[in-house]
């Protein structure tokens, strides 16, 4: 599918929820797809009881994918989880937490939405 995206002529697209059992995804093939220009949205439903994700492993991802193919995204539309500001700190929060930098940061919640939006950096 990956292929897909640019032979349909797309340019930029991006995959949410990128850990959820539905995807499979692992490092190599998240790999694969951002090398065909798919960037991935990450959501603290993810590091939530509901997907249980591993933070460890998310930053790991992280970084092995490179940090300008991922950003963070409020999604947090179920009543199970806080309310969208909250969810999205707590992302934040657990990110640093595991060691991401103030610069992986930084790309992680604005730089990657902006590449994708076509917006001036």
């Amino acid at each position: 599918m990956a292929e897909e995206v640019g032979a349909i002529g797309y340019r930029r697209a991006f995959i949410d929820h990128p850990f959820s059992e539905v995807f499979e995804f692992d490092v190599p093939k998240m790999k694969r797809w951002a090398d065909a220009g798919v960037r991935f949205a990450l959501t603290w439903d993810e590091l939530s009881p509901l997907l249980g994700v591993d933070t460890q492993d998310m930053v790991a991802a992280i970084r092995a994918v490179g940090p300008e193919h991922f950003m963070l995204s409020s999604d947090a539309g179920i009543p199970l989880l806080p309310q969208t500001v909250e969810a999205y700190r707590l992302l934040a929060a657990m990110l640093r937490a595991y060691g991401m930098t103030e610069l992986e940061m930084r790309q992680l919640m604005t730089g990657s939405a902006k590449e994708l939006l076509s917006l001036a950096a």
